[in-house]
């Protein structure tokens, strides 16, 4: 195998709640990642969320818990919603719904003043069609970071060749794969958080 670049950017990155975890990891361990690449991923606060998802939401913040609880673990393909993901997730992710803040149990840390400190570049993939993570979503993530350069695009269905949702895109994946190695190509200014 070929040797890498010595001068390649270290990047961690992720898909909906894999981008949270990504921007978490790096404001608690700034020497793991130079960026943050996010796509279809934002914070889950109800309010940043268009109607009706933001009833979805409210409620799925204290559903989807229970139901990891009572099956161990999230049935997300019986519910078409997620995956297997596990009691504790779940829990951390309605914590962090509810609140508007993120914390974890047993984590002694303070995720919101990490990451309030943090400072990677970060490059944002915004999926027109996404009602699992809007862009209001995305900004409130963001905003937790305000330290951070960052750089956003907007990809639609015409630009995808597919319909631009949360998942759909995975079946076409080079749009969102040039736009995040060159951010710049279609860049979209920031929007301002509602709420």
């Amino acid at each position: 195998a070929a040797a890498l670049p010595a001068n390649l950017p270290r990047v961690l990155g992720g898909h909906s709640l894999g981008g949270q975890l990504a921007s978490c990891r790096v404001a608690l361990h700034p020497a793991s990642a130079a960026e943050v690449w996010l796509v279809g991923s934002g914070a889950p606060r109800w309010r940043e969320f268009p109607f009706p998802a933001n009833w979805g939401v409210l409620g799925a913040r204290s559903l989807l818990p229970w139901l990891a609880k009572v099956n161990g673990s999230l049935p997300g393909r019986r519910i078409r919603f997620g995956g297997r993901e596990s009691r504790g997730v779940m829990i951390d992710w309605a914590l962090s719904a509810k609140t508007d803040r993120y914390a974890a149990r047993g984590l002694d840390i303070d995720l919101e003043k990490a990451l309030f400190n943090a400072r990677p570049a970060v490059r944002a993939v915004v999926l027109a069609d996404d009602w699992y993570a809007p862009v209001g979503s995305l900004q409130w993530l963001l905003d937790k970071m305000p330290q951070t350069d960052v750089s956003m695009t907007t990809l639609d269905e015409d630009a995808l060749g597919i319909h631009a949702d949360h998942f759909k895109w995975m079946q076409r994946p080079d749009a969102v794969a040039a736009a995040l190695m060159d951010p710049h190509r279609a860049q979209d200014p920031a929007p301002t958080s509602a709420g």
